[in-house]
């Protein structure tokens, strides 16, 4: 009985996740991110093209304002080396 109660109330939850995220409030929310993350990589390498950063972060950005788009297109995927 527990049991039946808890995953109803888990999927109730769920589901409100699930109708916020493919609605349209949660699409404008996608868009509204990736577009202010792409404006704050262009902000960032900008700064970094115009050295105001410390030598020690300047070296681990990116210079090319081209980088800013692979960043929002391209997803990153991690990779172990064995």
């Amino acid at each position: 009985m527990l049991h039946h109660h808890v995953f109803k109330h888990t999927d109730q939850i769920f589901h409100k996740l699930e109708n916020r995220w493919e609605g349209t409030q949660g699409q404008k929310w996608l868009g509204n991110a990736l577009v202010v993350s792409f404006l704050l990589a262009l902000i960032i390498i900008e700064l970094n093209r115009l050295r105001l950063f410390p030598q020690t972060i300047s070296q681990k950005l990116p210079t090319n304002h081209l980088v800013a788009i692979e960043f929002k297109v391209t997803p990153k995927v991690k990779t172990t080396d064995r």
